[in-house]
Formats: structure tokens, C-alpha cells, sequence
């Protein structure tokens, strides 16, 4: 089993009490970045990632949000927010590359990629 970053560790039990209002309150600065969702060049996610550490969960907001999936599946937003953090804080902030950031990029590409095809 390898050892655990303490501040990794310390980044998810801060995320399991952490309340939706304030997860979405971190996502507030980056989601003009997010604006277009059909523009898949223009979007910068390493910038997106500097400027929240919850790249992952503005991006799933986002996405979502726009498609009304929670709305169709009966899923409710605090819960999937709240999973999303989970997830983006389960990456390792020393990974240079499988981070949040990527994460989030890819759940982007994905979207883009669905989007227009």
C-alpha cells in the first residue's frame, strides 16, 4: 500500500464535511471560463485548475448542468456535487500529470466530443 500524501489525506476529510453552497462557491471564478461548451481549443483547463482546486467539480457542474441529466436520472445536485469533490480530492496534488486537472479535462473532451459528433 503506498504512503499517503498527509496533505491529500487532510483535503479529503475537509471535502466529507465540506458544505455544497461552499464546493460551489469555488467554482464561481472559473465558470465564465467554462462558458461555451461546444468550444473545446479555447478552454484552458491547467488555467482553470490554477485559479480553483476543484477544477473536476466546476467542469461536472458545468457539463451537467447544461444536459439536465440529474434532473432526468432523479439524482439530486448536493449529493453529485459533494461526489465529485470526492473524487477531485482523491488525486494526489504531486501527480504531474493523472490530477484533477486532467481529470476535468477529460471529462470535457468527452462532453465536446458527444456534443459534435
Amino acid at each position: 500500500r503506498p504512503l499517503r500524501n498527509p496533505q491529500d489525506v487532510a483535503l479529503r476529510l475537509e471535502t466529507a464535511g465540506m458544505s455544497v453552497p461552499r464546493l460551489l462557491a469555488e467554482c464561481t471564478g472559473v465558470m465564465d471560463m467554462l462558458e461555451d461548451l461546444d468550444s473545446y481549443e479555447t478552454v484552458d483547463m491547467l488555467q482553470v485548475a490554477e485559479h480553483t482546486p476543484r477544477s473536476l467539480v466546476a467542469v461536472l457542474v458545468r457539463v451537467l448542468g447544461d444536459i439536465e441529466v440529474l434532473e432526468a436520472l432523479g439524482l439530486e445536485e448536493g449529493a453529485n456535487v459533494r461526489f465529485a469533490a470526492l473524487i477531485n480530492d482523491g488525486y494526489s496534488r504531486q501527480a504531474a500529470y493523472h490530477n484533477h486537472a486532467h481529470a476535468a479535462n477529460c471529462v470535457w473532451a468527452i462532453q465536446h466530443w458527444l456534443r459534435n459528433t
